[in-house]
């Protein structure tokens, strides 16, 4: 899976070198998936948009060095047309 995401982050400055952020934006996935069941396609290639909320801190060491611990929450739908087939139960 590739994703990429573009959005603002508006962050809040202090003097110890720790700016808290949140953020949100639009996200574009492409999925690649290898399946070797005979009861799914072989590969699938898809693309999905969705949307994302992040937040976190970035701390500054020094002036060049900066460490960014975040957490990102993404919404996007996933549909194939083998969305339903794990859940099926198959009859032998």
């Amino acid at each position: 899976m590739v994703s990429f995401c573009i959005g603002p982050k508006f962050f809040y400055e202090n003097e110890d070198g720790m700016a808290p952020y949140v953020g949100f934006g639009l996200t574009g996935s492409w999925i690649h998936t290898t399946d070797g069941s005979i009861y799914l396609p072989a590969n699938t290639n898809k693309c999905f948009a969705g949307i994302v909320g992040k937040f976190g801190v970035r701390y500054s060491f020094f002036e060049r060095l900066v460490l960014d611990f975040f957490f990102d929450a993404f919404f996007q739908p996933v549909a194939t047309k083998y969305g339903d087939a794990i859940a099926k139960k198959i009859s032998i």
